[in-house]
């Protein structure tokens, strides 16, 4: 990538880092978690509805709103008008063959209303018959339905009423190749071993994936009530040591990788050229006002607070972005 500077042409590097949002304390890197293996889809509520591992971006409706969570903030649904639609891809679907994790934090107001639909990527294929999954609550406790175009079945939950304004750790995972494959867990502990066999059938759709909206909304609507924070995706059932280890990753959460655009950073300040040294054109104080100007539109989340001094032919390893510390994964 190339940008023009006074008039001459200035490379660019990209580097990209591993680093987290910017919080109330500096934050080192290796306090957030490297997901594990499989992660399809990451939704982090941290203040837009982009997917951080994937290009499964949602689009918001209604009245969403950003609201504390317990990894930065959360999604916050109203219970009468927020939503959040992701277009269909092959990589939301799942074939009879395929394992699948779904985890979250979550949060129900007490009083709230039962159902509500989390999740819900299912297709009418015929009157009264569906093809898809659905995840809910019933009763104040986690549902997943599996509809493999042969018939529906529903697995529900046992444990205490989640409907009480506090964050609590969902995680459901879904080994197809075992009778006792399917497990909800809520905090650090399972309320619920199923046999997901029973519907061995194509779990695919060509539906959108509807994340705090019931799917078929001529019938009714179930609106999610409260908040869903750190909503992960995966293609595999994760081990019960890789949910535990996702449930005890606070503060910080999971490791994001995001992307810096620095320039010309292993020469740019080196001495012997002062800033004003004609010879060196990416020196020029009209560049040095470009090279602001660019790190103040990342963001103030992401602004540079200083850069390593660097030796000529030395490589980057450490960056500060706002209050947290970024480290180099790669170019």
């Amino acid at each position: 990538m190339k940008t023009t500077c006074v008039g001459i042409l200035v490379a660019l590097v990209t580097i990209i880092v591993v680093t987290i949002p910017a919080g109330a304390r500096p934050v080192m890197a290796t306090d957030c978690l490297t997901p594990p293996a499989g992660l399809i889809s990451w939704y982090t509520g941290d203040g837009n509805p982009y997917d951080m591992a994937g290009s499964n971006h949602a689009l918001p409706h209604g009245a969403l709103a950003y609201v504390p969570g317990q990894v930065g903030s959360a999604f916050g649904f109203d219970g009468t008008s927020a939503y959040l639609d992701v277009l269909d891809s092959d990589d939301l679907d799942f074939d009879a063959t395929e394992n699948f994790t779904f985890v979250a934090w979550m949060l129900f107001p007490t009083g709230s209303s039962s159902p509500q639909f989390i999740l819900d990527k299912r297709q009418l294929i015929a009157p009264g018959d569906a093809r898809g999954f659905a995840l809910y609550l019933q009763g104040g406790r986690i549902a997943l339905q599996l509809n493999d175009g042969s018939g529906s079945t529903d697995f529900i939950s046992g444990g205490p009423d989640l409907r009480d304004g506090v964050f609590h750790f969902v995680a459901v995972s879904v080994d197809r190749t075992s009778p006792t494959g399917g497990t909800i867990r809520i905090d650090n502990l399972v309320v619920l071993n199923f046999d997901p066999m029973v519907r061995p059938g194509d779990l695919s759709t060509t539906s959108a994936l509807r994340i705090g909206r019931y799917m078929f909304e001529s019938i009714a609507n179930y609106w999610l009530s409260g908040a869903i924070d750190e909503l992960d995706w995966y293609s595999r059932a994760l081990t019960e040591g890789e949910i535990e280890a996702l449930r005890a990753a606070l503060p910080a959460g999971k490791c994001q990788t995001t992307y810096y655009f620095g320039e010309d950073i292993n020469h740019s300040d080196q001495p012997p050229s002062p800033p004003d040294d004609p010879a060196r054109p990416d020196s020029l104080p009209n560049c040095r006002t470009a090279q602001s100007a660019f790190l103040a539109e990342i963001g103030p989340a992401y602004g540079v607070n200083s850069f390593e001094d660097l030796a000529p032919g030395s490589t980057v390893t450490e960056f500060v972005f706002g209050s947290s510390i970024a480290t180099v994964q790669g170019e």
